[in-house]
């Protein structure tokens, strides 16, 4: 798992305000418009993909999910880092 991925999630798991903007935003240019005045390193699209592969159930199976579904994943990934 990706490092700038995982302390993005920690910082979306620390600050419930940034979530909910991060969750609620339109675009990917607003998500990332989000965590960058936060200060958090925005995880590349690898990153991200590499973390979501690593989700992938045990038969290989994979319906790419929606953003909300990327950041949830995210925060239970800090939670058990």
């Amino acid at each position: 798992m990706s490092a700038t991925f995982v302390e993005a999630a920690k910082a979306l798991t620390a600050n419930p305000e940034l979530l909910a903007k991060v969750k609620s935003a339109g675009s990917t240019e607003e998500r990332q418009a989000h965590l960058k005045d936060a200060g958090v390193v925005i995880p590349t699209h690898a990153d991200v993909n590499s973390h979501l592969s690593d989700m992938a159930g045990g038969d290989g199976t994979w319906t790419s999910p929606g953003p909300g579904t990327v950041v949830g994943a995210a925060t239970a990934a800090a939670a058990a880092a």
